[in-house]
């Protein structure tokens, strides 16, 4: 949503902005006399700013009016809103005592979506001078007056608040999944009922239309729930309701979960399950089968309701909350007799109720205060359904108020479905947990009324943690690895490139896995599949992938030689993967890289001799890697030494970045200090040297620099000592002890390293040279990943000696450390 801010030079635009940017708009602020007429057309919705003075001398303010009050939608606050009551042929009043700094309560004469999310009583704070004339025009309808009955809101009307029969709004709604009307038609038809309240008959009426017209779901002998929100509030919230249908369902209910693709907002339900993976289906047998064997079943909305596709067009344009945003609860084609059904409006809310209450359900309408079509934990909520008026307070579930930021859903599907994620695997923030601990409760309560809402808490907590990442039914959750922590820290501790698994039947891959990993790294990445087929080489490149694997094992030469063609054509590079002295003839003269499997795919024993044997046959001429069972750092040393350039499936073995430019080196500093220079100076890493404790560290690591703690080392050090950083540090450095801080340019005895258990890597300094460069480099340890050189390659303090830096650095590169 792209909203324009128009500045009438007033401090209150911070405010106005602020609150703006946190409902998820897209702002962009220009000063009425910075501002061309030209423009503002690029802008979905316009705000008007209070100002000084009147509405004729803000610049461009009133020519906007006069051109958009038709077209676009417009907000005016204070000079704004009188700008449009000017607009609309209504004078203003100089008030005789200008109302600066005092408070009134709000008097409502109607309910209008302008005031959602605030209390009935209201206190309000005034800073003006001036009033519309409360003697309006007809095209324009008063909302509110202070207590002195001095107009406080308007709105233009351009409709004569009558309403639709059953008979009628099922009709329209008929001829909407029927395409009889155009887009433009449905548009307006969209927006002209959005102007006034909906009436129980019409929502009654748009209900029995789009049912007719769907394909209908006969759980009635499982009987499941339902838990869904309308949408449309506004708040872009992560996927709390679907979330909480797994823990509903594993808490022993089941459900039958309507969801649908989002209109108004990022992600809805059914974009995070796509994005996961989860298949969608409209069999009514495979439905029944997953609600009777593991409690839920997903109903995708456009396979049951396929009128709807000459809809979601139109309603994804106008990026507004229409009658249709009402609906998603009330036509879920299984018309399941238990619901919890989230609206973002009070009056919303009191029409849900009163259909559950006719038609006999035994299903809670709810509304959040902040106007949250769920139970967001940052306000109260009001819950209505039959005989049922009552008000939940975030305490009642034994829960602190949230913040809105704290259930923000994220800017992408991909945010979206990362958090669903975290809170299905218990990594999620407490806020994130317990929002959705909170609505699976409460719906856990409406299945089962008898229930205290602790009792229900309970149950939704003890279901949530017994979640595991994996479906029974194979069908839900893939078991994956967590791409987005571990490609980033393949390529942070110095990957040449990383291999990516895309098969998915038996290896639990997926290609969105190599999507993903494409976004977040620039280093080559393989694709990792059974590759048998021309259009999988083009897929492989359209994914992301720099690199083709090929298996001899299971190719002919032909086929490798065409494969190999065909990638070369496109610009990937192959990696051939072999096993066997056999499959030498297969290496087509294209071929990039060539690597060795140490697993016997008959056997599956490893034998790094075999592959090393198998080296000396192979060409001179090609890149060389070995893969497979190498565990520790003594089996990559071992393969390098025979002649290997790489090795593919080492995870333990960890090396420095490979992008660090700038090493920031401090003393005692404080955290402001550091962070500053970082800023200042682009760090990429703060190397501590002083009296730093772990929390100190941890600090500097929060802030999201890479952190390396220094300590001096001598026959005596206590390495237990240093357990507090796990952590807290990415690396330690460890020097020669020296009376003062720093180095001496002296070594220290290396081997009391071996006492060194921790599990983070550390870099070995301390008078590194020309001279002692053979015995540094032939030091072993496994969590050794580089060298800190310093004062042994100075020709005076502070001076480095050039030729010496060349030496060293050459004789590391022919150690490959």
């Amino acid at each position: 949503m792209k909203v324009l801010v128009v500045d009438n030079y007033d401090s209150f635009v911070y405010n106005i902005v602020h609150i703006l940017r946190e409902l998820g708009a897209e702002i962009t602020i220009k000063k009425n006399d910075q501002l061309t007429i030209e423009e503002v057309d690029a802008f979905d919705k316009i705000v008007l700013s209070p100002g000084p003075g009147i509405p004729q001398e803000a610049g461009v303010m009133p020519e906007i009016l006069q051109t958009y009050a038709a077209s676009k939608s417009i907000l005016g606050v204070c000079l704004g809103h009188q700008a449009i009551a000017e607009n609309f042929g209504v004078g203003l009043i100089n008030l005789k005592e200008p109302k600066h700094g005092v408070h009134s309560l709000l008097k409502r004469t109607v309910e209008d979506y302008i005031f959602e999310g605030i209390p009935l009583d209201t206190t309000i704070g005034h800073y003006h001078s001036w009033v519309v004339d409360p003697t309006l025009q007809d095209n324009l309808e008063a909302l509110a007056y202070d207590e002195e009955g001095n107009l406080m809101a308007l709105r233009h009307s351009v409709y004569d608040h009558q309403h639709l029969t059953v008979e009628e709004a099922k009709e329209l709604i008929i001829g909407f999944t029927q395409n009889r009307y155009s887009s433009v038609e449905m548009a307006a038809i969209l927006s002209a009922i959005r102007m006034r309240p909906l009436a129980i008959q019409e929502l009654m009426g748009f209900k029995e239309g789009i049912l007719s017209q769907c394909k209908r779901l006969d759980f009635s002998s499982i009987q499941p729930m339902d838990i869904c929100g309308t949408g449309g509030d506004g708040k872009n919230t992560f996927n709390i309701s679907t979330l909480s249908a797994f823990v509903i369902a594993a808490a022993g209910i089941p459900v039958a979960k309507h969801g649908n693709y989002a209109s108004s907002s990022i992600a809805g339900s059914s974009n995070v399950l796509e994005f996961l993976g989860i298949p969608f289906f409209s069999d009514e047998g495979i439905l029944q089968t997953q609600l009777e064997n593991e409690g839920l079943c997903f109903i995708h909305a456009p396979l049951f309701h396929t009128g709807m596709k000459h809809v979601a067009p139109v309603r994804k344009e106008l990026q507004i909350k229409t009658f249709f945003n009402l609906l998603g609860p009330l036509v879920n084609p299984c018309s399941p007799t238990i619901q919890l059904a989230g609206v973002y409006d009070l009056e919303v809310a009191r029409l849900y109720a009163e259909i559950f209450e006719y038609e006999s359900k035994n299903s809670i309408a709810l509304f959040d205060v902040n106007g949250y079509d769920e139970i967001s934990l940052t306000n109260q909520v009001r819950v209505l359904g039959a005989n049922i008026d009552r008000v939940i307070d975030p305490i009642d579930f034994g829960f602190d108020a949230l913040k809105p930021n704290d259930i923000f859903g994220g800017n992408s599907i991909q945010q979206a479905a990362e958090i669903c994620m975290n809170v299905l695997e218990r990594k999620a923030t407490q806020s994130q947990h317990q929002v959705v601990v909170a609505n699976a409760a409460f719906a856990i309560q409406t299945f089962h009324p008898q229930k205290t809402l602790q009792e229900c808490v309970s149950m939704a907590e003890q279901a949530l943690n017994k979640f595991k990442r994996k479906s029974p039914s194979k069908n839900w959750i893939f078991q994956e690895a967590n791409i987005k922590d571990i490609v980033p820290a393949y390529a942070k501790y110095g990957a040449s490139a990383i291999s990516v698994l895309t098969d998915t039947h038996f290896f639990g891959g997926s290609t969105n896995d190599l999507v993903e990993a494409r976004s977040l790294v620039h280093i080559p990445l393989l694709r990792k599949d059974f590759i048998i087929d021309e259009i999988q080489v083009y897929e492989t490149k359209a994914l992301g992938a720099d690199i083709l694997l090929l298996i001899a094992e299971m190719l002919t030469k032909e086929e490798i030689e065409h494969l190999t063609i065909c990638a070369k054509r496109i610009g990937l590079e192959v990696l051939l993967e072999m096993h066997s002295a056999k499959e030498l003839p297969k290496i087509h003269p294209m071929i990039d890289i060539l690597g060795v499997n140490n697993r016997d795919l008959h056997t599956f024993q490893v034998d790094l001799d075999a592959s090393i044997a198998l080296l000396d046959l192979l060409p001179k001429n090609k890149l060389c890697i070995s893969e497979s069972g190498i565990h520790h750092e003594s089996d990559a040393i071992k393969l390098k030494n025979a002649g290997f350039h790489g090795k593919d499936g080492y995870p333990n073995i960890l090396t420095l970045p490979q992008t660090v430019k700038r090493v920031g080196v401090f003393v005692n500093a404080s955290v402001a200090e550091i962070v500053e220079k970082v800023e200042m100076y682009q760090l990429d890493v703060v190397q501590l040297h002083g009296d730093e404790s772990a929390e100190f560290c941890k600090k500097i690591q929060e802030k999201a620099h890479t952190v390396w703690k220094a300590f001096g080392i001598d026959d005596t050090f206590d390495f237990d000592s240093l357990t507090s950083y796990v952590g807290r540090i990415d690396a330690f450095l460890f020097d020669a002890k020296t009376p003062q801080y720093g180095g001496s340019g002296n070594t220290f005895s290396w081997s009391v390293l071996d006492q060194y258990t921790l599990n983070i890597p550390f870099l070995l300094s301390g008078g590194l040279g020309v001279e002692n460069s053979n015995d540094f480099l032939s030091f072993q340890h496994s969590m050794l990943v580089g060298y800190d050189l310093n004062s042994a390659l100075e020709t005076s303090p502070g001076v480095k000696d050039a030729h010496k830096v060349q030496q060293v650095i050459e004789r590391i590169r022919k150690g490959d450390r």
